[in-house]
This record gives structure tokens, C-alpha cells and sequence, in this order.
């Protein structure tokens, strides 16, 4: 909790003089929108330690793409 607090106040302040984009990639870090579901199957990846591999744009769902969504199938390969 004391993490995202602290990561909130950075982010907010590094957004009024630099780009998203430079902030996540200063910080190796991105804010995804997900469900509960998603969270703790990368939850478990984390804790495994596996390592993102490869991100693929979803080219699917016109509901997503008219609100302005996109979305990643993110692919990892397991730390074993």
C-alpha cells in the first residue's frame, strides 16, 4: 500500500513536466486495466518469477476499440 502511494505521488508529479511513456519507462512499469481474475494469474507469474517474453496487440473486440481500449495478450516463459 505505502509502494502505491509513493509510486501515485511520483507519477503525479513526474506527469506534469514528462510524457506517460517517459514515466513508465524511466520507472520499468506500466498501469494495466484488468479483472480480478488477471491480477492474481499475474500475481502467480510474479511470485514464480517468470519473465515477460512477448507482447502481442489484441486485434479483436470493436466494443473496446470504438471506447478507446486496447488490449495485449502478454506471453511469459516460465523461471523453471
Amino acid at each position: 500500500m505505502e509502494r502505491e502511494k509513493h509510486l501515485t505521488k511520483i507519477i503525479g508529479e513526474e506527469a506534469q513536466r514528462a510524457s506517460s511513456q517517459e514515466i513508465m519507462k524511466e520507472h520499468r512499469l506500466a498501469f494495466v486495466v484488468h479483472s480480478e481474475e488477471v491480477a492474481q494469474t499475474l500475481e502467480t507469474f510474479a511470485r514464480k518469477k517468470d519473465r515477460l517474453i512477448k507482447v502481442i496487440p489484441s486485434t479483436r473486440g470493436s466494443y473496446a476499440k470504438e471506447m478507446g481500449i486496447k488490449g495485449s495478450w502478454l506471453v511469459f516463459e516460465t523461471s523453471e
